[in-house]
């Protein structure tokens, strides 16, 4: 039988506390892993219920003020102006 020689054991016992090393560190490299891909699926879970609905909202929002309210607020504007000019053209008249 061959004897195992001190050497022989020490580099075995430093190879196996290794091993044990790297997978004590790989458990928190997945746990962080985990962590940061659930922390991005919550994220785009949150994007997906709610930021893409409030843009379109915003978006929607935005073509009823243009269709809708601005042309009507155009015309008050320019019946305004109209009703403005309508005075100053009556009050020149009157002055003539």
């Amino acid at each position: 039988m061959a004897r195992f020689s001190s050497r022989r054991v020490q580099q075995a016992a430093l190879l196996l506390a290794i091993c044990v090393c790297l997978l004590y560190a790989g458990s928190h490299i997945l746990g962080f892993s985990l962590a940061l891909s659930t922390f991005l699926l919550r994220i785009l879970e949150f994007l997906g219920a709610v930021a893409f609905p409030l843009a379109g909202a915003v978006v929607l929002a935005w073509f009823a003020y243009k269709l809708l309210l601005e042309p009507v607020l155009r015309q008050r504007r320019l019946d305004r102006l109209r009703e403005r000019r309508a005075r100053r053209d009556a009050s020149r008249s009157d002055r003539s």
